[in-house]
């Protein structure tokens, strides 16, 4: 509530004079009316009553309009809060969204690089399935063309994160290796401080000085000085741990680097054979449908060459692919991961067992890994030194020391040796084919390729090869296991075709039944 005074002023003009007592913005508000010098006191006060009673309505009307306008702010103010925070939040949100260095730019363009990759992926699957015409085989070599580039620009970025990854642990190397030789000098200094303070016994000390309290003060920095040089030397071993954790992390980093650049030429190679092979397919086909399924006919694999393929084993046997087949079925059975997969697994891996190494685990083998097959080898009666495994791959890694026609190392064969043993019930060895086929079976379940979906099987198979760096070999390695997976597949599905055609024909012969198999369809 507001209190106003009125009063009158001296002087010849006769002014009336507002002023609201308390808190408004219409303080001290004065209204002045001139005034005929010759004027009677009734008229006087008449004319102020009716002025007080105009000012009053003035004042009451600016009053209500005050409080409106006030009204009108406040609701403003509470529609603000109800909608422009929500207009705020979206402009957040574009701007969290968007890229805000270098890194994420370029995370966001291998993002996209992958995607990209794996719409030809999609793509070329599709295209494997379709009938084999010559347009058909362009569109799918262009694809794989296609794929290949984006996997070099993939392959690039990777590289380079991990050059730049490799440049920051070389500098965190050099900063620790820095602050080492710093606490080396504080140490020189603090103990020829200490030198010079023990050059006199403390009993000397004692009876030399005339006041305990300098003698005291004299022995707790020496005290002080031994504490801080021994803080000194715990720091720097703190700091000599963390060198050695970088020093392995950047050997880690650099063999890395060795693998992906290995990966990038062999992929260079690779997308140099699909456009020489597009090259070819053009010059020699001239565009016609007729001389592409010509060459079809002669180039394809038969089932009859494949029945006849003989695989030499270390142990002198001989393994067909009708036997490998049986292998990779009896696997099958047991874990549910596809037999073309199993066999496509074994025959990159070792070619079936033919190849199962040709160095010394002397010289090849990781030492972590020599008791393991110091235990397995003593567990099958043999002895070490005649046993081949695999020799390094300098892209790969410092070691080879892969044993068997699944090429595991001795600590993983170990690993699966009783579940073989709990299937098979029998004491299982790396080199028997059964059981390596069924070790590889195990391990691919266990990474997910028993979904028989592309994509877990295509990763499944890059963990057999890569372990926890597979996502480098996902297109390589993968790549090459899925295009035999399918290759596999074909001919496993024309030689169950075969099979049956034979057994009705050997039915229809036997019933002594003519011309029903020319109304057969297969």
């Amino acid at each position: 509530m507001c209190t106003f005074k009125f009063f009158r002023s001296k002087g010849n003009g006769e002014k009336l004079n507002i002023e609201e007592e308390g808190d408004n913005k219409f303080s001290d508000i004065s209204f002045k009316k001139s005034t005929p010098k010759l004027v009677n006191k009734s008229s006087n006060k008449e004319q102020t009553k009716k002025f007080s009673i105009i000012f009053q309505f003035i004042f009451g009307f600016l009053k209500s309009l005050g409080i409106f306008i006030l009204i009108g702010i406040l609701m403003g103010k509470e529609i603000g809060l109800v909608y422009a925070p929500i207009s705020m939040v979206k402009e957040s949100r574009v701007e969290e969204n968007k890229p805000t260095s270098k890194t994420e730019i370029l995370e966001n363009e291998f993002g996209k690089l992958l995607e990209d990759i794996e719409k030809y992926e999609q793509q070329i699957l599709i295209l494997q399935k379709e009938t084999k015409t010559l347009t058909n085989e362009t569109k799918l070599l262009d694809s794989e063309i296609q794929q290949a580039n984006l996997q070099i620009k993939a392959l690039d970025y990777q590289i380079s994160s991990l050059t730049s990854e490799i440049e920051k642990e070389n500098k965190r190397l050099s900063e620790n290796s820095s602050e080492i030789a710093q606490r080396k000098l504080v140490i020189e200094e603090l103990l020829a401080e200490e030198y010079v303070n023990n050059q006199n016994s403390q009993i000397g000390k004692l009876l030399a000085t005339q006041n305990l309290s300098d003698f005291s003060q004299d022995l707790n920095y020496q005290l002080s000085l031994r504490a801080n040089i021994e803080n000194q030397l715990k720091e720097i071993e703190k700091i000599k741990q963390i060198l050695n954790s970088q020093n392995e992390e950047l050997k880690n980093k650099k063999s890395d680097l060795e693998i992906l650049l290995s990966l990038k030429q062999e992929q260079a190679r690779i997308l140099a054979l699909k456009k020489e092979e597009k090259d070819k397919l053009l010059a020699i086909t001239q565009g016609m449908e007729s001389k592409y399924q010509e060459l079809l006919n002669q180039s394809q694999k038969t089932v009859e060459e494949l029945k006849s393929q003989i695989f030499s084993l270390r142990s002198g046997e001989e393994l067909t692919f009708e036997q490998a087949l049986e292998y990779a079925k009896y696997a099958n059975e047991k874990t549910g991961v596809r037999t073309s997969l199993i066999l496509a697994v074994l025959d990159k891996e070792s070619n079936f067992g033919k190849n199962n190494g040709k160095c010394n685990y002397r010289e090849a083998m990781n030492p972590k890994e020599i008791p393991y097959l110091m235990q397995i080898t003593e567990e099958l009666n043999t002895d070490p030194n005649l046993v081949p495994v695999s020799c390094p791959i300098l892209s790969d890694g410092n070691y080879g020391g892969a044993i068997g026609p699944a090429q595991f190392l001795p600590s993983t064969w170990l690993e699966y040796r009783d579940l073989i043993e709990e299937i098979t019930g029998k004491v299982p060895s790396p080199w028997n084919p059964q059981d390596a086929f069924l070790a590889a079976a195990l391990y691919l379940k266990n990474n997910g390729a028993d979904s028989r979906n592309y994509n877990d099987e295509k990763i499944a198979a890059a963990k057999y090869y890569g372990g926890g760096k597979w996502n480098y070999y996902l297109y390589s390695y993968g790549n090459r296991v899925m295009e035999l997976a399918a290759f596999y597949e074909e001919q496993i599905n024309n030689l169950n075709n075969k099979l049956i055609l034979e057994n009705i024909e050997t039915y229809l012969s036997f019933k002594g039944i003519n011309g029903l198999k020319e109304k057969l369809i297969f």
